[in-house]
């Protein structure tokens, strides 16, 4: 031991710095690992839709298949809106279905304002 840590001391206050720093990095490491769980297991069941087909029928009418991802048994709200050539929406339904299959296809007529050439699953929901 040098003269300079003999009479302050830095020799004590290293070995309690570094036991800080490995409590502090201890503690985080645990909570970070407790909230990964926590989102990885106890997040709410989500449900999502995806257009399958679209078929535009003529100006005013279109159709298209949907597949509809939720948990069995749940009951599902989803928001279908048809589309123009500008991406802006010319018709829009809501539809409301009890899932039997965990995943379900199922075809969705929509009126339109004018000629669609795509179609949108805005949003699905559990209710």
């Amino acid at each position: 031991m040098s003269i300079y840590e003999t009479r302050y001391g830095t020799g004590k206050r290293r070995a309690r710095d570094k036991r800080l720093v490995t409590v502090l990095a201890s503690v985080f490491g645990v909570a970070g690992v407790a909230w990964i769980v926590a989102v990885v297991f106890f997040s709410p069941a989500q449900a999502a839709g995806t257009v399958v087909k679209f078929t535009a029928n003529d100006v005013g009418s279109a159709q298209i298949r949907l597949q509809v991802e939720a948990p069995l048994g749940s009951r599902v709200l989803c928001g279908v809106s048809a589309l123009n050539a500008v991406h802006a929406s010319v018709g829009y339904k809501q539809i409301e279905l009890v899932q039997d299959h965990s995943v379900v296809e199922l075809d969705v007529p929509l009126l339109t304002s004018e000629a669609a050439v795509s179609g949108l699953v805005e949003s699905c929901t559990l209710r």
